[in-house]
């Protein structure tokens, strides 16, 4: 199994938190994300491989900032974000996005976990602290929606 998924899209917070002023990108801009992710298809069908594609699980972003930003200088943070935790939430959303464009366009096969995830109860009970990797029952989940779809 090969995976991009959501810590491509992180940024360095200390240096937000240091200098929020200044341009901050991710540390795989989406773009490259975009570009990266499509060679991966294309050099796995030039094998003769059937790539299958999943989107990216939800973070919960609240949980996701307070692990970034400890430490740091949270409010700072927070700012460069306008404010709210909101826009991490839809970052992570866009890459998870662009994995679903990629997957239309190329015609393959796409099992929308993040669907799946945000159709639970209790979607934090399958997250980590950290708020951004599934834990031992999100991975659970995956393992349950794989199987369901061979």
């Amino acid at each position: 199994m090969l995976q991009f998924g959501g810590n491509d899209c992180d940024f360095n917070w200390a240096a937000i938190s240091r200098d929020p002023a200044a341009d901050h990108l991710p540390q795989v801009p989406l773009k490259d994300f975009i570009q990266q992710y499509k060679l991966l298809i294309q050099r796995l069908s030039d094998l003769g491989y059937q790539p299958l594609v999943l989107n990216l699980p939800p973070l919960i972003q609240d949980r996701f900032f307070a692990t970034v930003s400890k430490g740091l200088a949270a409010d700072t943070i927070l700012e460069w974000l306008g404010g709210t935790t909101d826009s991490i939430y839809y970052w992570h959303q866009s890459y998870s996005d662009a994995v679903e464009q990629m997957a239309l366009k190329a015609k393959l096969p796409l099992i929308d976990i993040r669907t799946v995830f945000e159709g639970e109860p209790q979607v934090e009970d399958l997250v980590c602290e950290d708020g951004i990797h599934p834990n031992e029952k999100g991975h659970a989940l995956i393992a349950r929606t794989l199987k369901a779809y061979r």
